[in-house]
């Protein structure tokens, strides 16, 4: 499986136009803005067989991620929680055995793609495609991201550079 998936994404980097391909992987987890925590967490619990990560609810306005002996405690979370701070931490609790990396092609799209993967099947794309590919075609989840509140100019410099990127292949 994990070689299908490789192969995946290697065909994903050199096609220009990666939708179709997306919209049927089966690996990939579309996001919109309402998506809840605890869905993103049962969806990574099926997608990479895992076992013993949970969200839960902490007093006064927190939330609890938990996977094997780690805990990362989000504070201050008002009526809904920041989903680019929640992937952020999840991913880093995930590491170093996985890593969720966003696709670039979804910039613009109602529903933004995810793909979590072991770290190895990362780090073997980098090496076949090389850093600079991979890294055009899916971003590492940083701490300062904004993917879910983009704003207009924003989008489309990204989109933008996406572009350029596509059309150099």
């Amino acid at each position: 499986m994990s070689l299908d998936k490789l192969k995946i994404l290697e065909s994903l980097i050199k096609t220009v136009d990666g939708r179709t391909i997306m919209q049927n992987c089966d690996f990939c987890m579309w996001l919109d803005e309402l998506a809840s925590p605890f869905e993103i967490t049962h969806k990574l619990e099926k997608m990479l067989h895992l076992e013993g990560l949970t969200t839960a609810p902490f007093q006064p306005n927190g939330m609890l991620i938990r996977y094997k002996q780690q805990t990362v405690h989000l504070h201050n979370i008002e009526e809904s929680i920041d989903l680019d701070q929640f992937l952020y931490f999840l991913n880093e609790l995930l590491h170093p055995a996985y890593e969720i990396r966003f696709w670039n092609g979804s910039l613009g799209m109602n529903t933004l793609a995810f793909i979590p993967l072991e770290r190895e099947l990362w780090d073997a794309l980098e090496e076949n495609m090389g850093i600079c590919p991979v890294n055009g075609e899916f971003s590492r989840l940083n701490r300062g991201a904004h993917l879910f509140q983009l704003d207009e100019l924003t989008s489309i410099q990204l989109l933008d550079n996406y572009t350029k990127f596509k059309g150099n292949l």
